[in-house]
């Protein structure tokens, strides 16, 4: 026990995050410990991945950590450690979108759209049908068929992975909402000087989306 009971509490302390400069790292200097009257030098932050994080906790080489899922839920199974925030709820912001260059988009569009169709059908499947959906992921994240667990015994892996899809929110969409939150993401990551424009100006989010798919599939 750290005795860490808010995310005030982890002033001092040492805590595992994402690497710097990513958009987890960004939140949680820029947002998360902003809301709690914290600067990013009053806590220690360790940029590594995930799965070290986990690690890292479980072993009490770091007094807390900010996790995404299915790590969180993996970390909650397997280790006396308790849940003091969720940023899904406080401050939900988008975290996986689809990236190309504009020469790409012009020349292979079919190809991308195909590409998207894909994702669309994946992320129907994770909404509703998350079982079977862990299926084909649970291996990715949990190498051994089972996890041991402190209090629910050995459960399979993709039990786990089902848990966890079911806490997520997903869309195929950008939608007004998470192009809002984009825009205000880019503009920490700016006055964290983690983003820089020619010009000085604020950075335009707009002009890098391209929502002519989703338009044309009427999401």
């Amino acid at each position: 026990d750290a005795g860490i009971k808010d995310i005030a509490g982890l002033k001092g302390k040492t805590l595992a995050s994402q690497v710097e400069g990513s958009t987890a790292d960004t939140v949680l200097k820029g947002v998360v410990f902003k809301q709690a009257g914290l600067k990013p030098e009053d806590v220690n932050v360790m940029g590594v991945s995930p799965q070290v994080a986990v690690q890292s906790l479980v072993a009490k080489r770091v007094d807390a950590a900010f996790l995404f899922e299915p790590q969180a839920s993996i970390a909650k199974l397997i280790a006396p450690v308790k849940q003091i925030y969720e940023v899904g709820e406080v401050w939900p912001f988008p975290c996986m979108v689809v990236i190309t260059s504009g020469d790409t988009l012009k020349k292979r569009k079919d190809a991308l759209w195909k590409s998207l169709d894909a994702q669309k059908e994946a992320i129907d499947m994770l909404q509703k049908k998350p079982g079977e959906a862990a299926t084909y992921i649970a291996r990715e994240f949990i190498a051994e068929p089972t996890l041991k667990t402190l209090k629910r015994g050995e459960l399979s892996r993709e039990a786990v992975i089902t848990e966890a899809i079911k806490t997520q929110v997903f869309s195929p969409a950008v939608t007004p909402k998470a192009q809002a939150r984009m825009r205000e993401i880019a503009g920490i990551m700016q006055a964290q000087g983690g983003l820089k424009t020619r010009d000085g100006k604020p950075f335009d989010v707009d002009q890098l989306l391209d929502l002519s798919w989703q338009k044309a599939r009427k999401l």
